[in-house]
């Protein structure tokens, strides 16, 4: 398994937050859509997959590769995507 970075659509509702939980719950977060979970591949292909998951990271890709967020989720994940890139 490994550590990867979730952001929900601003859309997703509790109930369908929930649902994602299950996929990969959340072990850090900043707000009720950015999160960071363990998951193995399996789990990362349906995050991938899943309509109201706005993007996946794996720490990989860089942090030009963030969406436009607020300040907070945008600090949380930059600062995510920093430690991953430095293993």
């Amino acid at each position: 398994m490994a550590e990867i970075l979730v952001i929900l659509s601003q859309i997703a509702t509790d109930a369908e937050r929930d649902e994602i939980a299950g996929i990969a719950a959340p072990q850090h977060s900043v707000s009720e859509r950015v999160y960071v979970a363990e998951a193995g591949a399996q789990a990362e292909a349906l995050l991938r997959a899943h309509p109201l998951v706005e993007c996946v990271f794996t720490g990989s890709e860089g942090e030009t590769a963030l969406p436009v967020m607020p300040e907070g989720e945008s600090l949380f994940a930059r600062g995510w995507m920093q430690a991953a890139e430095r293993g």
